[in-house]
């Protein structure tokens, strides 16, 4: 039991960086700044983070950043335009303000 415990807390750190790393490149590609806007998870995003959709660690990154309210998913989000340079990707979704702000408190951590 101890030993599975550990390796979750191993990868909780892998699973946070990409989660910020993956944020950054909405952000930076898509959002820029923009509380609301709305993103697609694309090809270049996921890159950016490090990780392939539909590996254990995207559906982690996943779900910690609509647990969290950082990437909603849903209606109001979907009926949007989303900007081209995310296509290929399977939905829409709102950058949040507490997306934006998790982005300043890794800047200001240096991470």
């Amino acid at each position: 039991m101890s030993e599975e415990r550990g390796e979750q807390e191993i990868r909780e750190p892998k699973v946070l960086h990409a989660l910020i790393r993956l944020l950054q490149a909405l952000n930076d590609n898509q959002a820029h700044g923009e509380e609301d806007a709305t993103v697609v998870i694309g090809t270049a995003e996921l890159q950016a983070a490090g990780v392939v959709r539909g590996s254990p660690l995207y559906d982690k990154v996943m779900q910690h950043a609509q647990e969290h309210r950082f990437l909603i998913y849903g209606e109001e989000s979907a009926t949007a335009q989303a900007p081209s340079s995310a296509t290929g990707d399977l939905g829409s979704y709102k950058f949040t303000h507490d997306a934006l702000e998790m982005l300043r408190w890794a800047d200001a951590l240096g991470v």
